[in-house]
């Protein structure tokens, strides 16, 4: 009984080997039918169509450049349009805060806020110094 399962198991194995060893369809080289690559003086088939005049080229180039020209155009109106349609901002901009200390001056003063800061901190708004502002 042992020599028969023994015998059993080498055929089993042999099987397996014979089916690891052998090439697949998907495993297969290529024919020498269909190279991978074209020879090398194969030329291509002559175009169907003739290539473009200049002229062609020009009209195509111009058209081109005129619905670029439509399209970005129409792109600035409708944020144009969208800018007018934004809701009002909350006052956290420097134009807002520049009116609001424009509005809190006193009435004869004609300084604005950009100057306020700048006298404040001994140079511009943006807090670089300028050419006759002394360190203090």
């Amino acid at each position: 009984m042992h020599r028969v399962a023994a015998v059993a198991m080498i055929a089993l194995a042999g099987a397996l080997l014979a089916a690891c060893s052998s090439p697949g369809p998907d495993l297969a080289p290529p024919s020498p039918a269909s190279p991978p690559f074209p020879a090398i003086h194969d030329m291509p088939a002559p175009r169907a169509e003739a290539p473009m005049t200049p002229a062609e080229v020009k009209q195509a180039t111009d058209t081109l450049i005129s619905e670029r020209d439509r399209l970005v155009a129409q792109q600035q109106a409708a944020a144009a349009a969208e800018a007018r349609n934004a809701p009002a901002t909350t006052g956290s901009t420097k134009a807002a805060a520049a009116h609001r200390a424009k509005k809190a001056a006193p009435a004869g003063s004609t300084q604005t806020a950009g100057a306020a800061d700048s006298a404040k901190t001994g140079g511009a708004a943006d807090g670089t110094k300028t050419a006759g502002a002394a360190d203090k």
